[in-house]
């Protein structure tokens, strides 16, 4: 080997030497390695290869990076909307209701509702929605999701318990007029009260409470504070003599009005029928009226009312002989309770009720005739005489006897007439 190649050689290898202290070589030694060694190939690719794995791990790196931040986009989902159920907008107090919320959409981030009360003195309402109604006011319930806030406006009101009205039912003459006073219990309540009259052609109502008598008939008004009722029975009869009530004057002369006489007799010929609606008010008022018929009196005590859905027929008709009176009561209809009736000038001390099965009158009383107090519908008949049993039968007797001569006289001609032909 020329001495000229070793020296090569030996500059070679020192470079190299160099090379792998310092990765920067120049380019001059790389082309010599190649030309005069053909070795260390493998160097440069390990140094490739070791490029090539740094980039790919940075490379790598990065992607995690930007991955990371798409995902935490991603998942913090906003609210955008909450939907609250149907819902009554007013409340009693001491009663409860329940608002259901919905978040939208429904895969948003922070999905929890609060509740919340405007004032808890009215009402109160807890986590799960549900709002208790605590004294009259209003509130607003505020339900909140995320940044969205929605608001429920509610009324919570006293329920009422009672309306008072002065009078259960009135009587008047056609033209008289009578103001009603009203109280509504408790005092928290809805105090504003409406009259309304089912016939306003019989009996009209003002807006203060003034009831004015239009024409004969019946008719109710009703007296409301939105939340309870009550009623009034009216009932109208003819002109009388007494003084009539100016209606335009009765809203400034409230005390005139109020002191007028209260009439509780009524003429059958006006009222032929108490309704169930006025037993009701004689029922629970306990008190009594009086029907005036012709030749009679009807006195209906509501202490002595026991069906007050039984109607009352005022018609009854006296049929007057020697000796005896009829009269139908009710119709032969189940009576609302015991009555009691006077009939004039009646004379008679004996009391017959007929009876429907047996087909004949019964004594059912021997006691005053002049005041009758009766519970059983059906046909009466007041005699001076006690109708007598044996009598009757004698005469049934009588009359059967006869049929049966009458019938063998017959037989008894036909026998004779066949032997007159033969």
């Amino acid at each position: 080997m020329k001495l000229r190649s070793k020296i090569q050689i030996l500059a070679v290898l020192f470079i190299l030497c160099i090379g792998m202290t310092y990765p920067i070589m120049p380019a001059y030694a790389t082309e010599l390695i190649d030309e005069d060694t053909g070795a260390d190939d493998n160097a440069g690719s390990n140094i490739t290869d070791n490029a090539i794995d740094n980039s790919t791990d940075d490379d790598a790196l990065d992607t995690s990076q930007k991955t990371d931040g798409v995902a935490d986009i991603e998942k913090n989902i906003p609210v955008a909307d909450i939907e609250i159920s149907d819902h009554e907008d007013e409340l009693e107090a001491g009663n409860t209701l329940n608002l259901t919320a919905t978040v939208l959409p429904s895969t948003a981030t922070d999905s929890t509702v609060m509740f919340r009360s405007s004032d808890t003195n009215v009402a109160t309402v807890n986590s799960s929605g549900e709002v208790k109604g605590i004294s009259k006011g209003s509130v607003t319930i505020y339900v909140s999701a995320g940044s969205i806030t929605k608001e429920v406006n509610l009324t919570v009101k006293v329920k009422t318990t009672v309306i008072k009205i002065n009078k259960d039912y009135l009587v008047l003459k056609q033209g008289e007029a009578f103001k009603l006073s009203v109280s509504v219990s408790p005092a928290e309540a809805e105090q504003g009260i409406s009259f309304k009259s089912t016939d306003s052609s019989v009996a009209s109502v003002s807006n203060g409470g003034v009831v004015t008598a239009k024409s004969t008939g019946t008719a109710t008004i009703i007296v409301s504070n939105g939340d309870l009722s009550n009623a009034v029975s009216v009932i109208v009869n003819k002109n009388s003599d007494t003084d009539i009530i100016n209606p335009q004057n009765t809203e400034s002369s409230t005390q005139e009005v109020e002191s007028q006489k209260f009439d509780e007799n009524i003429d059958a010929s006006e009222v032929g029928m108490i309704d169930t609606q006025m037993l009701y008010e004689l029922y629970t008022s306990g008190k009594s009226m009086k029907v005036t018929g012709d030749g009679y009196s009807m006195i209906i005590d509501g202490k002595k009312i026991v069906n007050y859905n039984n109607e009352l027929d005022t018609d009854i008709k006296l049929k007057k002989a020697n000796g005896y009176t009829e009269f139908e009561l009710n119709n032969g209809k189940y009576l609302c309770g015991e009555i009691t009736i006077h009939i004039d000038d009646i004379s008679g001390k004996y009391l017959y009720l007929y009876n429907n099965v047996k087909h004949k009158y019964e004594l059912v009383s021997t006691q005053n005739m002049e005041e009758l107090k009766l519970s059983t519908p059906g046909k009466y008949m007041i005699t001076t005489e006690k109708i007598s049993e044996s009598s009757k039968a004698v005469r049934y007797i009588l009359i059967i006897g006869g049929c049966l001569i009458l019938v063998g006289s017959a037989v008894y001609v036909v026998m004779k007439r066949r032997y007159w032909f033969w």
